[in-house]
């Protein structure tokens, strides 16, 4: 038996605008006994503004052509433990250190992108599956997000009351035979500051329908925010100047060859 396994990959990313950069990544598991994994993994970050942080230009937006890609690296640590033959958890921390990282800062009645010093997260994850019968399962997890930022104003790294999800919590049941693979999730959010969110929590309700017609036919059907909750994926200290996603239904065939 292997107890040890050791994996590592590199990739070139090449941008007309920012350049060729090779990034790599590596991960490690150990398999002290029959029940237990222990994981660890660590790779780099760079990621690229999109066009509309270049160039976008309105009278509320203003995008930055002279911005820089983020870097940096993120690594976790973690066990995953068999309970019984139907059950485990899984237990990770992370943390996450990025320089220049892109965000947008509010000046003279107009939203400007700006790359930011330096951000930081750190946290963990806990996770629990059960497996009922061949056909059902669930998954249920915790993660905790603490994100320090550097916004570049003298004041240096300091807690960002701005975090899109400092807790969150995910229940997914799920049931799959051979043409039938169906989830329902309930994702939740708390703990956001409500000076840059209407509120401090959300739930929102997620359903998943995949049906296959033979080997190379399948077709699908996925419904996001159910309930359609208003919450928004960006946050602003104006109230309602950032829109949120309704519900949104998806329709659609795919064919394997």
């Amino acid at each position: 038996m292997i107890k040890l396994t050791l994996t590592g990959t590199s990739a070139y990313n090449n941008n007309s605008e920012f350049g060729g950069k090779y990034v790599s990544n590596g991960a490690l598991d150990y398999k002290p006994d029959e029940n237990t994994v222990i994981y660890a993994s660590l790779s780099q970050i760079y990621a690229t503004p999109f066009l509309d942080d270049l160039y976008f230009n309105n009278a509320h937006i203003q995008g930055n052509p002279n911005l820089r890609p983020e870097t940096g690296y993120k690594g976790s640590l973690g066990v995953r433990y068999k309970l019984n033959p139907t059950s485990n958890i899984n237990f990770n921390a992370f943390l996450e250190n990025i320089d220049d990282p892109l965000g947008w800062r509010y000046e003279n009645n107009k939203f400007h992108a700006v790359n930011f010093e330096n951000q930081k997260k750190r946290g963990f994850q806990l996770e629990y599956n059960k497996i009922f019968s061949p056909k059902y399962d669930m998954s249920l997890a915790y993660t905790r997000t603490i994100t320090h930022t550097d916004f570049a104003d003298g004041n240096g790294n300091q807690t960002d009351v701005n975090a899109i999800a400092p807790s969150s919590y995910k229940l997914r049941f799920s049931y799959h035979d051979d043409t039938w693979h169906n989830n329902i999730l309930l994702n939740a959010v708390s703990g956001r500051d409500t000076n840059y969110y209407s509120d401090s929590n959300y739930y929102i309700l997620d359903a998943n329908l995949n049906y296959k017609i033979n080997d190379q036919w399948s077709t699908y059907l996925k419904l996001a925010n159910i309930t359609n909750v208003s919450y928004e994926t960006i946050g602003s200290f104006l109230d309602g100047d950032c829109p949120a996603p309704g519900r949104t239904v998806l329709m659609g065939m795919e064919y394997t060859f």
